[in-house]
């Protein structure tokens, strides 16, 4: 029985975020108020086959309808690839937006993560480059990345908000699809240093971290942070904040929702000697 138990742990433990790699299928969506639903009227597929002669079906084309719950009344249709998405409508049914937030796709700064659409039409959309400092600072699993922490969605003020892995909270009118306003947290300073990496306890409250992504922060040339804390920390890879060479402790929290784990860091790079990538985030 303990071995089994042991086999269950292991398991859980080296699969990157559990079971929750697992891909995502949505083919409806609801307005919160109730009143309207986003779903798909049409498909259309292609039947192939690999090399094997394996035959597989591949999905070419998706229509979605906006209808009135009540009356089942549909509003409008257009195209678009969302079923791995998430699709947020507002309370009056005029306006969608579509954010890839468990994205299956490869990470670059001109891969679309955010779409706003009018009555079905386009209105706006972003990239990631355009949301985030750097593409690279997002949260990896085996398949797929997360580019932010937490939304929130007010529909009754048609706005969406969202907390980048940089500290950063952006705001968007879902009307104009127009960012309102770019906050960064007031914990993040020009001397701050947000970084992921393996943890060593060197002393009493003395740690020491190989740096494996860095978002914030000057880096020393052989990739070492050294920095203190209060609490005693795991020998393991994490995500640590650090002000004045000490742990923050206020963002522990937060930090311990995600990782950042794919370790763009590269030792000895022309931009890690001479680029402090937190001057294009102010």
């Amino acid at each position: 029985m303990k071995n089994f138990l042991i086999l269950i742990f292991l398991f859980f433990w080296l699969t990157p975020y559990g079971f929750a790699d697992q891909g995502i299928y949505r083919s409806s969506f609801k307005s919160n108020n109730g009143k309207y639903e986003f779903r798909i009227i049409d498909q259309k597929s292609e039947k192939r086959k690999d090399e094997s002669g394996w035959e597989y079906e591949i999905v070419l084309e998706t229509t979605w309808g906006l209808f009135n719950s009540q009356t089942n009344k549909q509003l409008y249709n257009f195209k678009g690839d969302f079923t791995s998405k998430t699709a947020l409508i507002s309370n009056n049914g005029k306006y969608i937006i579509v954010v890839d937030d468990y994205s299956e796709a490869s990470p670059t700064d001109s891969l679309v993560v955010l779409e706003f659409f009018t009555e079905g039409k386009p209105t706006i959309s972003y990239s990631l480059g355009q949301l985030l400092c750097s593409a690279k600072n997002i949260s990896t699993s085996a398949s797929h990345f997360k580019w932010f922490s937490d939304s929130d969605f007010l529909a009754h003020k048609d706005q969406w908000s969202f907390h980048s892995f940089e500290f950063r909270k952006l705001n968007f009118d879902i009307k104009t699809g127009k960012l309102i306003r770019s906050e960064l947290d007031p914990v993040i300073n020009k001397s701050s240093i947000l970084v992921y990496g393996e943890v060593r306890k060197t002393a009493d409250n003395q740690y020491e971290l190989d740096v494996c992504h860095r978002v914030y922060g000057v880096i020393p040339e052989d990739g070492k942070i050294k920095f203190f804390s209060k609490i005693n920390l795991h020998n393991a890879y994490q995500t640590i904040l650090i002000n004045d060479s000490e742990l923050v402790y206020s963002k522990l929290k937060t930090i311990y929702k995600w990782m950042l784990n794919s370790c763009a860091y590269q030792y000895g790079s022309t931009e890690n000697k001479n680029n402090n990538p937190i001057d294009t985030c102010f």
